[in-house]
């Protein structure tokens, strides 16, 4: 760690001494109080919601919280990009004909023309906050529209040549609506799926008494131990319905209600969503190929001939977990997304056709290299849903990694979970897979680009690696510890290796000793009452700080920043405590920590949810900047509308990126234009 004690330094200390002078503690803040920075610009165009062909397959439409995208067939590169009026967007249906599409916006429904995209008529809606917006969606039968809304448990039926409200229904068969003729509707919940087809001439309006309308709805019951993973149909006549069930031993069927056709077992890893071919003959599967933290990381798309049983793979990994999978009408296209992003491919061969990015939700890690952001996006808390790159030039992202876990980066490689990626030409590319390796919980890269440590196994186990080997160099082993590391980093000379374990402090570790150990430095627990490892050991250096949440090397001098849960920020120099300044007080140890320093030394920024006063509910989140060189308060970034999760510092000093999520922590929620990178102009820029 370059952290020399300097001579100036020392004489001036000496001085000071000498004449009785107190060296007092950082200012906290300016005379002025600190600047209050606007946002700049916000990439990407939030959370995938679902995927929609026009009846000609020629447009794909894909519906996400901040936009609809608007996808040519051959040219995949230059979506026409639809904003929405209220945010934000959650779903879309075209109408039976497709020559008109409803959005479903918070509070608003909008109907464009597809000929053109104009807007022909407004429809004003409930508006709800994000816990009633759970499982809010949007059908067109005839011609009215369906709007499912949760906090009544019921859809209002609107009609969509007037605006006026036509009738409200009770739902007894379900939230989901799927946009077939006749529409379906259905719910799953444990081992029952409950579902309605609903045509034109069902939407009767309610009796003298204004008994609202109960569609006809059916059950259908599986074994205990089954789940349901998908409920599709198809758009022939008459349709068909099919449901896909898979139990514990990982046997799954294709069934198909109220028929004689019996389903094919097959046995597979664990399955999400289903959609069926416009024929009928094949239904695509997303099939679990990659477990990261006890939960599917990643999957693929595979589609079974039902009457053959014949398996076809569609190659290109989906991580994070399958949002939808939908048929072109023509079956020659399918497309899959993850949420994050969208694979095509084109049915005759398997064969991938395009991959859509500029998507972003809970922007969980970023950092910058060149001109280039390189952003991971978490979903519901399993590892990445993959890593998007962003030309901060352009404000336009240029390629997606579909790979899962924490991230880091040196020059052109990406480290993401057990995978080494080259980010050098058009497309990414794979350089290494770790298949030793699982569980990944922290990665980081040495300042020379050639060594790297993961710590995986749910942090058990920490390896060093040189960057051409597939075998560790080095390995530190927790036994029997529930102390796991989650976090490293190296120091700026690359002499420590720094590892954050459970107990939130910083392990201090001579990466020159742990490379010359040979065996594998085994940790034991002395005391079974405590959590400490024994750490008589060579290699290990020092233990620093305590509740601590991040860490962040300074390039400008290499100091090591702390970000502490008590509302800290710690600056050291060779080890050694030079200053500390107050954040604020972190409301709940569960919201995750930002830090970052710039890349020339200059800022160092830190922040998080600030106020949570409904427990699981962040209401408001900052970030306070810093003069890294005095610990004085400059800047801050003040967020109501969605929460601050990480941070990063474009490479000429111009730039500060935060990266968000959804206020609620512990629901997903559709209602809130958000989980993009917001993107601030620092002072002086």
């Amino acid at each position: 760690m370059h952290l020399p004690i300097r001579l100036s330094t020392l004489i001036l200390t000496l001085m000071l001494i000498a004449s009785s002078v107190i060296i007092s503690p950082p200012t906290a803040t300016s005379q002025s109080g600190p600047v209050e920075l606007q946002s700049d610009t916000l990439l990407g165009r939030g959370w995938i919601h679902e995927l929609v062909w026009t009846p000609d397959s020629q447009h794909l439409l894909v519906v996400s919280s901040n936009a609809l995208s608007i996808y040519t067939v051959g040219a995949w590169d230059t979506p026409q990009i639809i904003e929405p009026a209220s945010p934000a967007l959650v779903d879309a249906a075209l109408s039976p004909d497709g020559t008109q599409i409803a959005l479903l916006e918070n509070g608003l429904v909008r109907i464009l023309s597809t000929a053109d995209w104009s807007e022909i008529r407004r429809i004003e809606t409930a508006t709800y906050d994000t816990y009633d917006a759970t499982g809010t969606s949007l059908g067109w039968v005839g011609d009215y529209l369906i709007v499912y809304d949760a906090s009544m448990v019921g859809f209002n039926v609107w009609d969509s040549r007037t605006g006026a409200l036509f009738s409200t229904m009770a739902s007894l068969s379900g939230r989901t609506i799927l946009n077939t003729t006749p529409l379906l509707t259905y719910d799953i919940e444990n081992e029952w799926v409950t579902y309605a087809l609903l045509t034109p001439d069902q939407l009767r309006l309610p009796d003298e008494e204004g008994m609202p309308i109960f569609p006809d709805g059916y059950g259908e019951p599986f074994a205990e131990d089954e789940k349901i993973f998908g409920v599709a149909m198809t758009p022939t006549d008459p349709a068909r319905l099919v449901i896909g069930v898979q139990n514990d031993t990982g046997e799954y069927r294709v069934v198909e209600p109220n028929t004689d056709v019996e389903p094919i077992l097959h046995i597979a890893p664990p399955l999400q969503e289903l959609a069926l071919a416009p024929d009928g003959q094949f239904a695509a599967l997303g099939v679990c190929i990659a477990v990261n933290q006890n939960a599917c990381g990643g999957y693929e798309i595979r589609a079974v001939d039902l009457v053959s049983g014949i398996t076809l793979p569609y190659r290109g990994r989906l991580p994070g977990k399958v949002g939808a999978i939908r048929y072109a009408p023509s079956g020659e296209f399918l497309a899959a997304t993850n949420g994050q992003a969208v694979r095509i491919w084109n049915t005759a061969d398997q064969t991938q056709v395009a991959l859509l990015h500029g998507f972003s939700y809970s922007v969980a890690q970023m950092m910058t290299t060149g001109n280039r952001l390189v952003a991971a996006s978490v979903v519901d808390g399993i590892g990445s849903s993959g890593v998007t790159i962003w030309n901060l030039g352009t404000r336009q992202s240029v390629a997606y990694v579909p790979c899962t876990g924490p991230i880091d980066v040196h020059d052109d490689l990406l480290l993401c979970g057990n995978q080494l990626w080259s980010l050098a030409g058009d497309t990414p590319t794979l350089v290494r897979d770790y298949f030793a390796v699982y569980d990944v919980y922290g990665v980081a890269f040495d300042p020379t680009g050639t060594w790297l440590a993961i710590a995986y196994d749910k942090g058990r186990h920490v390896g060093l690696w040189r960057i051409d080997d597939y075998e560790p160099s080095a390995k530190i082993v927790y036994d029997a510890i529930p102390n796991w590391i989650h976090t490293l980093e190296f120091s700026a000379d690359g002499q420590y290796l720094l590892t954050i374990p459970g107990d939130e402090s910083i392990m201090v570790w001579d990466r020159a000793k742990l490379q010359t150990m040979g065996d594998p430095l085994v940790l034991t627990q002395p005391d079974p009452n405590r959590y400490t490892p024994d750490l008589n050991v060579p290699p290990f250096v020092t233990q620093l700080g305590g509740s601590v949440k991040a860490m962040a090397i300074n390039p400008g001098d290499g100091s090591l920043v702390v970000d502490q849960y008590i509302g800290q920020i710690q600056v050291f120099d060779d080890l050694t405590e030079r200053y500390s300044v107050s954040l604020f007080d972190w409301v709940d140890s569960l919201f995750p920590h930002a830090l970052a320093v710039s890349q020339d030394g200059q800022w160092m920024a830190a922040g998080g949810c600030y106020l949570a006063p409904h427990g699981g509910w962040c209401s408001e989140s900052r970030v306070y900047g810093y003069d890294a060189a005095t610990g004085e308060h400059v800047w801050s970034i003040v967020r109501t509308e969605d929460r601050i999760i990480s941070l990063a510092f474009s490479q000429d000093g111009q730039w500060v990126m935060g990266g968000t999520a959804h206020l609620d922590k512990t629901i997903h929620a559709r209602l809130i234009a958000s989980g993009g990178i917001h993107v601030w102009a620092l002072p002086g820029a």
